[in-house]
């Protein structure tokens, strides 16, 4: 089952992607904060991180810096309502949905990039390093 996890700081909204999500087949993990976001990040190594551009007086792409410094590669969503795609920076540049956004989109690109990562994990496990 891929994880996901959602730094969102509208409780509402957090616990709207976190519901549809899991009916999707995801388990959710959510954060308020940036700080908690990279805590559970480390602790439990999602598959998927969706996050607000802009929270309560910090920045979801900031955030989303960090956690790829210990999770290179993991897949990134972003939503935000007053900003638009350009303003992501291009490392981090995966996917981004403009609030307000169809449900039905935000679990097509999560299930898309969640694929999409299982089967880069499944390349360097069959053919890379781990294969010894």
């Amino acid at each position: 089952m891929p994880s996901v996890l959602i730094l969102e700081d509208e409780r509402n909204l957090r616990e709207i992607f976190s519901l549809i999500l899991s009916g999707a087949g995801f388990l959710c993990r959510e954060a308020e904060e940036p700080e908690h976001a990279v805590r559970l990040a480390r602790e439990m190594r999602p598959d998927l991180l969706i996050a607000d551009l802009l929270l309560k007086g910090a920045s979801g792409q900031e955030a989303a810096l960090t956690i790829r410094d210990d999770l290179p590669g993991l897949p990134v969503i972003f939503v935000s309502a007053l900003y638009s795609e350009t303003f992501v920076d291009e490392r981090l540049r995966n996917a981004f949905l403009p609030k307000p956004f169809k449900l039905d989109e935000l679990i097509a690109v999560a299930l898309q990039l969640a694929s999409l990562a299982e089967k880069q994990a499944e390349s360097v496990f069959k053919g890379g390093a781990l294969n010894g």
